[in-house]
């Protein structure tokens, strides 16, 4: 039996939940750049407008 708590806890070794969260990190990444992606985040803003971002500040020359 395997002693490291994670792999008792999903049945899946470590090194393969790496790779497959990395694989799929960059799937989410190339989504939300690609043109159909930045149209369903902008209708997802409209929907929840609390996860808008806030306006950048003007920086001053003091």
């Amino acid at each position: 039996m395997d002693n490291n708590p994670d792999a008792r806890m999903n049945g899946f070794p470590e090194d393969l939940l790496t790779s497959f969260s990395l694989f799929l990190a960059k799937e989410i990444h190339s989504f939300y750049q690609s043109d159909e992606g930045k149209s369903y985040y902008e209708n997802w803003l409209k929907e929840h407008p609390e996860y808008q971002p806030a306006p950048a500040e003007e920086k001053t020359g003091a």
